[in-house]
């Protein structure tokens, strides 16, 4: 707060906006939302008093960076109706830039959008909304590439969310043809965050339609690994348990959701 305040002071906005920037980053990662909302006025008010004084590409970049944290907010308060609106906001203002005149990195923003959209239309249960928005974000990288600094990991990111999708409306059968294509791209990554996900989601979608071969398969490489995050072993086990009562071994079943109990209360 002191070197925010000695930036202000200055008009140092090379570090003041980035810092501001990191604030609101972890206010919302760690679900603090009455310091969130508190720091994006604070950085609205920087960008309204100080705006003849910020280079104007900065500035723009800025403006719009910060409808994707106000919508932010609103999606963690639960107000989906608000985060909508400003994200439609947002849409609509990088799409009314001339294509030649469009910073490269809005396309990351744009991606952000519609990614989002997507995400709370599928809350909403509007599935066919929530798979164009999709759709479009995954298109919006794959015709810009060079807008992104991993595109291939940022497309990935994208169709998995669309997965949640189809499984949330339970299409187990496409759910699980996009993660099974998603899954090489983590080979050589298999403590990954990523990975793991997807391995887990794909094993419960196996699990939905009853196919415990490849179930098991995958079960087997889950357990193979050494130190696996508590987080994804109660998953693990939990799924365990869940294939365990699908081939109708009772005694794992309640072997493993015992194992379950001791680790979550461990964790």
């Amino acid at each position: 707060e002191e070197a925010i305040q000695k930036a202000k002071d200055i008009g140092d906005y090379d570090y003041l906006l980035p810092a501001y920037d990191f604030i609101i980053y972890i206010d919302g990662y760690y679900y603090d939302l009455k310091k969130l909302g508190e720091d994006i006025e604070r950085l609205e008010a920087v960008l309204l008093k100080d705006s003849t004084f910020i280079p104007q590409q900065v500035y723009t970049k800025y403006t719009k960076e910060i409808l994707l944290s106000k919508a932010n907010y609103y999606y963690k308060l639960n107000d989906f109706s608000n985060a909508k609106s400003t994200l439609k906001r947002l849409e609509n203002d990088i799409l009314s830039i001339p294509l030649s005149e469009r910073p490269l990195e809005f396309d990351s923003i744009l991606e952000s959008t519609y990614s989002f959209l997507a995400t709370i239309y599928k809350w909403e249960n509007k599935y066919q909304l929530s798979e164009d928005y999709y759709d479009q974000a995954i298109e919006i990288i794959e015709n810009n590439l060079e807008s992104f600094k991993n595109p291939k990991a940022e497309i990935a990111k994208n169709k998995l969310l669309l997965a949640t999708l189809f499984t949330k409306k339970g299409d187990f059968e496409q759910a699980i043809s996009i993660q099974k294509n998603i899954l090489p791209n983590y080979k050589n990554k298999t403590s990954s965050n990523g990975y793991l996900s997807t391995i887990l989601s794909l094993t419960k979608n196996y699990i939905q339609v009853k196919d415990t071969k490849n179930a098991q398969v995958l079960l087997t490489e889950l357990g193979n690994i050494d130190n696996l995050n508590p987080r994804f072993n109660l998953r693990f086990l939990a799924l365990k348990a869940e294939y365990y009562q699908l081939t109708k071994d009772d005694k794992l079943a309640l072997e493993t959701l015992n194992t379950h109990l001791d680790c979550t209360f461990a964790y």
